[in-house]
């Protein structure tokens, strides 16, 4: 019973800490959603929504759970930074291609940029799952890995069925 109260007490505790980063992290008025995608606060969600599932899938302790949320917390605002300054490179790259004759060494220039952040982007996260490995018990790293690929295909699969399936006829 008192397993129940605690784990009740840290997922309280995570939804917090989740509403209170919302806010601090909220959108600028001049940027909408992402600004021209359009989809950072859903994105958001899903990532809260992510980690609440994974919590409540991998089970940590109090000590745990602290270290596995500041490591978690740290990482993702690394990549959404990184995802923000690779989505302006490739607009400026768009804006290049958009002209007749392109200059290549800007192109070049901007891939070389593109491709370092992708490679940026790639060891952070190997930077998390390597740290993840020291917090979590080797059952528990073995669940997390299992949660991920799950979620990220069952995410892929219900994109897929969204768009095979239009909403019906809202006419007349």
């Amino acid at each position: 019973m008192r397993r129940w109260y605690r784990t009740d007490l840290i997922i309280i505790g995570l939804m917090i800490f989740l509403m209170s980063a919302s806010a601090v992290f909220a959108q600028r008025p001049d940027k909408g959603m992402r600004g021209k995608r359009g989809w950072g606060k859903h994105a958001e969600n899903l990532e809260n929504l992510r980690m609440l599932k994974l919590l409540e899938v991998i089970d940590l302790d109090e000590e745990q759970n602290v270290e596995f949320l500041a490591l978690f917390a740290s990482s993702r605002k690394k990549m959404k930074e990184i995802r923000e300054e690779m989505e302006s490179e490739v607009d400026e790259l768009i804006e290049i291609l958009k002209d007749e004759n392109p200059d290549e060494s800007l192109i070049k220039e901007k891939l070389g940029k593109i491709e370092v952040l992708k490679k940026r982007f790639t060891d952070n996260f190997e930077n998390l799952q390597n740290k993840a490995k020291e917090i979590l018990t080797t059952v528990q790293y073995a669940k997390m890995l299992v949660f991920q690929e799950r979620f990220e295909r069952e995410l892929i699969q219900s994109v897929k069925g969204f768009r095979n399936n239009p909403p019906p006829d809202m006419g007349p």
